[in-house]
């Protein structure tokens, strides 16, 4: 901080001046909260890879299956899922859902309701 009129710079290198006059202590205060600052963007920056985490949700069972980064072991579980889930797919177009209205004699299409 320094005197514009006179050149003279009160202080250290750094900003901090010690406490004495009313204004000087804001001035304390001001860098106080600019130091508070600087440590947490520091420590964020310190620790960004321990909190990013990535979901990747793009890889399904269909690509799974024919990965070569897998083990062996891995894209058989992978191509087993796809099957399973294929299977369960095929079965589940084959049901029928529907409500039946005996008293008014009418048939109801209910499949929007399951889904």
């Amino acid at each position: 901080v320094g005197d514009r009129r006179s050149g003279i710079k009160r202080g250290d290198e750094r900003g901090r001046i010690e406490a004495g006059a009313p204004e000087e202590e804001r001035f304390n205060a001001s860098f106080q909260r600019a130091v508070a600052t600087k440590d947490r963007l520091l420590s964020y920056d310190r620790d960004a890879k321990r909190r990013t985490k990535v979901y990747d949700d793009a890889t399904d069972w269909y690509s799974e299956a024919a990965n070569p980064w897998l083990s062996e072991k891995q894209r058989e579980e992978a191509k087993a899922k796809g099957q399973d889930e294929e299977r369960r797919r095929r079965e589940e177009k084959r049901k029928i859902h529907a409500k039946i209205d005996l008293f008014g004699r009418t048939v109801i299409d209910a499949g929007a309701e399951v889904e």
